[in-house]
């Protein structure tokens, strides 16, 4: 196999139009996530906290237990049973 063609400026001119052309894509992507980011934070909505604008109001309402339930403690273990004598 031989090798290329030597000549660098013939090669620099055939890619000049490549490589402006993904240089403009990778502008044009970030410009794109760019806008699509200021957009979600411009939205006022949170995934976190779900009381802020643009809540759904089922998902708004806090979950409560009922008041009349007295509240729940720890009961001691049970002592261990006692042996018993063997009938004679």
């Amino acid at each position: 196999m031989s090798a290329s063609e030597g000549d660098l400026e013939k090669q620099k001119r055939r890619h000049r139009g490549p490589l402006i052309g993904m240089a403009l894509v990778v502008v044009f992507a970030v410009g794109l996530i760019g806008y699509w980011v200021i957009g979600e934070a411009r939205d006022g909505r949170s995934p976190i906290d779900p009381t802020l604008p643009g809540a759904s109001p089922e998902v708004t309402a806090p979950v409560t237990a009922p008041v009349d339930d007295p509240p729940v403690t720890a009961t001691p273990p049970a002592a261990p049973p006692t042996p018993t004598q063997p009938a004679n």
